[in-house]
């Protein structure tokens, strides 16, 4: 039969409703079965699902909430470090890099790699810009590529711009 701790309706062999801890560590899965789990840490066979119950890859991620990070790693101190945000909907855009694409709404295929780069890009289509505040006060302009810092800084609604070094364009609106 199957196991209940904290309800009466268990739907597996075991079933646990609530806070759980793990003193130790744990092994999950059937090829895991009689394996020492690393010591406070986890394995697991198989996929894990954050945010979904059916994950296609070793680990895969939904995240509802698309103004915020889908991961977020921090220093020692607590420091956000790096953000990797994945695009909204069915939109296919990349940013990495803390608060990069940080409002985008409904643009589409934008890549953002840097802190703040296309940090307010709402509609903006098919941007790409590499480097920290590149391209970072664009909201609606499209079809812009920029590699430096603080490159095409102000720039809101231009589309169709080159820029290349830092500082490149900086003022251009």
């Amino acid at each position: 039969g199957n196991v209940g701790i904290g309800t009466t309706s268990p739907v597996s062999k075991l079933s646990v409703v609530g806070e759980s801890a793990f003193a130790g560590g744990a092994s999950v899965g059937l090829g895991y079965a009689g394996t020492a789990a690393p010591t406070g840490g986890l394995i697991i066979q198989g996929n894990v699902g954050i945010g979904n119950t059916s994950p296609a890859s070793r680990l895969d991620i939904t995240n509802s909430a698309t103004s915020s990070a889908i991961i977020t790693l921090r220093d020692p101190l607590g420091n956000v470090s790096l953000e990797l945000r994945a695009g909204t909907s069915t939109l296919a855009n990349t940013f990495v890099g803390i608060d990069a694409g940080k409002v985008n709404i409904t643009g589409d295929v934008n890549t953002g790699i840097g802190a703040y780069s296309l940090a307010a890009n709402t509609s903006g289509v098919a941007n790409t810009a590499i480097g920290r505040f590149a391209n970072t006060a664009n909201t609606t302009g499209s079809y812009n590529a920029v590699v430096g810092t603080n490159i095409l800084g102000t720039n809101i609604t231009g589309s169709y711009n080159t820029a290349n070094g830092n500082q490149a364009l900086r003022l251009n609106t």
